[in-house]
């Protein structure tokens, strides 16, 4: 390289990467978060960037580049509302708190560690009208298929390599009696549902849902009137067999409502349909190729007081 070419590269870096000249920081006059308001509800995760605006309107990102003003020229600082899952210099991972705080919102300030006076305040309210989802989903049954390429095994031939039909060396493509062939029944539910208030009197259904053998308690919030949550657990896909094994049965849910929370339970839509059946091992021509479909889980609605 010569020193022409070295220089021209120099500079092409130095203008692809905006290092931070002295002084570059004093003009900066605005800062905004950027970030999915759809996804700002309690119990999920939010990743937000930055954008920084200079004096002559030039904005900068903070995913820009390493070089660029980012995150690592700021001090961010997390009042309520979340905690921080993981921090870098393009992005940070919020996630929101499961519970109804003081307040419904994001309570964020961030500065410029080198120059703290340039400072921002905001308030980022949490979401509540929109469409919420939880899904669970039983274990699909055993698909030898999963380890090859399209139902079938390479195997090598000189220099190269051929496609053969897997042999059936366990005998499951030919015993629908196998528990190892039948799809998975989607978790049972327990969904507590009453209306509370936060420190500001403002109402919020509040939906838990709960399987304590499997570990499961998850917490959505709506507004009355606004916004849906979808309870979902469905059964898993049959495994392939000589007949398609039977797809697993969906969840059985018990909803516990209080009287309060009852007006507002269309909200809440619950789907616990069975898994699909699995495929045929040489499925007959004209026929069905799958075996047969899981059932519908149970729906039980349950007056409660909490």
């Amino acid at each position: 390289m010569n020193r022409s070419i070295f220089i021209l590269f120099i500079c092409t870096a130095i203008s692809l990467f905006a290092f931070i000249k002295p002084g570059q920081l004093k003009r900066i006059v605005r800062c905004e978060l950027v970030y999915d308001a759809d996804s700002l509800y309690p119990g999920n995760t939010v990743t937000i960037t930055m954008n920084t605006i200079f004096e002559d309107s030039q904005v900068v990102t903070s995913r820009d580049g390493f070089f660029n003003v980012n995150f690592s020229d700021y001090t961010f600082v997390l009042n309520s509302g979340g905690s921080i899952i993981k921090k870098t210099r393009k992005e940070i991972t919020l996630r929101i708190t499961d519970s109804l705080n003081v307040q419904p919102y994001l309570d964020v300030e961030f500065y410029l560690t080198r120059i703290p006076n340039i400072k921002w305040v905001k308030k980022i309210p949490f979401e509540f009208d929109l469409g919420q989802s939880i899904s669970f989903k039983g274990a699909d049954g055993y698909d030898p298929r999963a380890l090859t390429d399209d139902g079938f095994k390479k195997i090598p031939l000189g220099k190269t390599k051929i496609n053969i039909q897997f042999i059936d060396n366990t005998a499951t493509l030919t015993n629908n009696d196998d528990p190892a062939i039948l799809g998975g029944k989607g978790p049972d539910l327990s969904v507590y549902v009453s209306l509370v208030k936060n420190d500001f009197q403002t109402e919020f259904l509040k939906i838990q849902i709960v399987n304590d053998a499997l570990d499961i308690d998850e917490i959505r919030y709506l507004k009355p009137d606004l916004g849906s949550l979808d309870i979902i657990t469905i059964g898993g896909k049959g495994g392939i067999s000589k007949n398609g094994g039977k797809g697993g049965d969906g969840g059985d849910v018990k909803v516990y409502l209080t009287p309060e929370a009852r007006p507002y339970y269309y909200q809440i839509y619950i789907t616990n349909f069975g898994g699909l059946g699995g495929d045929l091992w040489r499925p007959i021509k004209g026929k069905s190729a799958y075996g047969e479909r899981g059932n519908l889980g149970k729906i039980d609605v349950i007056e409660w007081s909490n």
